[in-house]
């Protein structure tokens, strides 16, 4: 048997077992051959852009531009995404946990996707998205709707795509980010990189260090200042793409992670509660393209670390996953019409816990199956997915996904999707003691979505209108509830049924050296019980808790020259904090101002950057008892070093 073992900042060792180990030799010896040359290049292609791709087919999907990523640059995933997107963010205060809510799902019903492999957490079933720093990634898409049938479980809601695009010949560059703010944060970003005609490497790294002494109303309706929330987190992403000839390529990236985070107190009794965590991420990717074949094969590396410490309550829970991924997708196409896709995704997920009985782990097989075609001069594009899965723990989900993308008339693109849906149980669903439930059922059930997306260009004027409907009915949904001796036990209780509508209006305008841009996003979801296994259930017909049913994110950019000026608002709706509604939370409204400016000092770029965090200074709880900071501001500097490549 082949063992590669690995080394990691934890000071354990993992052994890679046989799977991994052939999926690497197959990478290192797959692009070591071929060498005949083609027309095909593999310049600045991501690796996951024919799956992307694919999966998109009727989907609504929502890329942001580089000026948006730039102004969110120095913060973490869950700000970019709440301010500029539908998503609600479950926001437990600055530096705490993070967690989305997408068309009425949970957090473990969106999948997080690092070069198009699933990131969520397997023991919790979740990510938390103040681990992630934005400045990691120069592509971040959004997928709306469900894609089991392409990502596997838990991709139900929709999904979020973190990348980072390759480009060969463009030299040398360094770019050093500093950041201070009002509650006593102090941070520093980094990214480097070089590239030439074969190969392009990235470093790119954070590490931020907060006091977090925000202010706040406490429930003496008094301003105090938070004390007890500080916390640290670094980051670091190597990665390195090698273009072995004008067919082959291998990528090798990893992503680790390592916070130290004080978790505040909201009861009287004074304890300290410290959560450590950290996680490695590897992959390696061989892409094959020559003619009408184009082949992605991966292989990944995943640990994971949680420690929760309670001085009071007396807990010390240690916590570690490991997750081992092979994924083989292979394209033909031909006709110039047709592309099939048959693939394979082996994933293993361990945790290792002293609340389980010794070391657990859910084994899954999946094969793979899609047709993309298109009609009628290429007006209309269609794509099928299938998707077949095998589980170690006897969860055998058969899901599909049908897409269909029409043109009418030139600005006017119709959108239709639909599919079966998934998620199987997380480790602790099943295995946690007390109250683990090994006879849990996956979460199942099916989506579909309808979008119309409009687009003109007139003189200086160029305007984007979208409107979505979608609706989502999910049955054995997982909830945890109290039995008779008073500890809580997982049970598939509910079906709860998701429908809601999306619109999208954009407007800017160009000239010159001038440009303003408008944008407005709204979203309604009703997401409600609509059947329940315990009688007398008071949830019944009942929205579910913390899920918004009207939210706008609006903003207002102004640029001239190197100055660019944003102001980003958000007015999320009421928020039942009680699973029979009794309890609500009011809506809020909530806003920052974003600023930048360049200039040109000899062979460096300085851009100078300011931030005021709730501009409104308004008292909010986005959850119950969770108070968000008043008012803070935020300062920066970024020096950007560009040698260009001399051909």
């Amino acid at each position: 048997m082949l063992h590669l073992k690995i080394h990691t900042c934890f000071g354990a060792g993992f052994y890679l077992q046989k799977p991994v180990g052939i999926a690497i030799f197959l990478l290192l010896a797959g692009a070591s051959h071929s060498q005949v040359k083609d027309t095909t290049l593999l310049d600045e292609v991501p690796v996951t852009t024919t799956k992307i791709r694919s999966s998109n087919t009727g989907k609504k999907t929502q890329n942001f531009d580089s000026l948006t990523l730039e102004m969110f640059k120095d913060q973490t995933l869950d700000v970019l995404l709440s301010f500029n997107t539908p998503i609600f963010i479950k926001n437990y205060g600055p530096g705490a946990l993070q967690t989305s809510t997408f068309r009425g799902g949970n957090a473990s019903q969106t999948a997080i996707l690092w070069d198009g492999l699933n990131i969520q957490n397997s023991m919790l079933g979740q990510t938390d998205l103040s681990n992630i720093s934005s400045s990691l990634f120069n592509s971040v898409e959004v997928e709306y709707g469900g894609s089991s049938a392409i990502w596997g479980s838990g991709a139900m809601g929709g999904a979020v795509h973190l990348n980072n695009t390759h480009k060969l010949n463009k030299g040398a560059y360094t770019k050093i980010n500093t950041l201070i703010s009002s509650i006593g944060s102090r941070a520093a970003f980094t990214d480097i990189g070089y590239s030439n005609s074969k190969i392009s490497f990235v470093l790119k790294a954070s590490i931020i260090k907060n006091k977090n002494e925000y202010s706040f109303y406490n429930d003496s309706n008094s301003i105090t200042k938070r004390k007890d929330a500080s916390y640290e987190q670094l980051s670091a992403m190597p990665e390195l793409k090698w273009l072995i000839n004008q067919n082959n390529s291998v990528q090798a990236g990893a992503w680790l992670t390592k916070g130290l985070r004080n978790i505040p107190n909201f009861s009287s009794i004074h304890n300290k509660i410290q959560q450590v965590d950290g996680s490695e991420r590897m992959n390696l990717n061989w892409q094959h393209s020559k003619n009408k074949i184009e082949n992605n094969l991966k292989a990944a590396y995943f640990t994971e670390l949680l420690n929760y410490n309670d001085s009071v309550s007396r807990i010390d829970s240690k916590s570690t996953m490991q997750t081992r991924i092979i994924e083989d997708d292979f394209y033909f196409k031909w006709h110039n019409h047709h592309i099939l896709n048959f693939g394979f995704n082996y994933t293993k997920n361990e945790g290792l816990t002293e609340y389980y009985n010794g070391s657990k782990f859910i084994e899954r097989y999946s094969f793979v199956a899609s047709h993309r075609d298109l009609f009628f001069n290429e007006k209309l594009t269609t794509n099928v997915v299938i998707r077949l899965e095998h589980t170690s723990s006897n969860l055998n989900p058969l899901t599909y996904n049908l897409g269909a993308e029409y043109i009418p008339f030139k600005k006017l693109l119709l959108k239709l999707n639909a599919g079966k849906v998934y998620r199987i149980p997380t480790l602790n669903d099943l295995y946690w003691i007390p109250g683990g439930n090994p006879d849990l059922k996956p979460e199942e059930g099916y989506t579909a979505d309808g979008t119309a997306e409009y687009s003109t260009t007139k003189e200086a004027f160029d305007v984007k209108l979208s409107g979505s409907l979608f609706y989502k009915l999910i049955s054995n949904w997982i909830q945890w509830v109290p039995n008779s001796v008073g500890s809580y036990k997982p049970i598939n209780l509910q079906q709860v049924y998701s429908r809601g509508s999306e619109t999208s209006w954009q407007l800017a305008y160009s000239k010159n050296k001038f440009k303003v841009q408008l944008k407005c996003i709204t979203s309604y979801v009703l997401s409600t019980v609509n059947k329940t296994k315990l009688d007398g259930d008071e949830t019944l017909n009942k929205q579910l808790i913390y899920t918004p049913r009207y939210t706008i994110n609006s903003s207002l950019t102004l640029r001239y020259k190197t100055l660019a000026i944003s102001y980003f608002h958000n007015y999320t709706g009421y928020r039942f904090a009680a699973s029979d509604n009794s309890v609500w939370l009011k809506p809020y409204h909530y806003s920052t101002l974003r600023a930048t400016y360049s200039y040109q000092f000899q062979k460096i770029e300085v851009e100078l950057f300011g931030n005021i965090n709730n501009v409104l200074n308004k008292q909010i709880e986005i959850l119950d008892n969770r108070p968000i900071a008043l008012r803070y501001f935020e300062i920066g500097v970024q020096l950007n070093y560009k040698q260009t490549k001399k051909t």
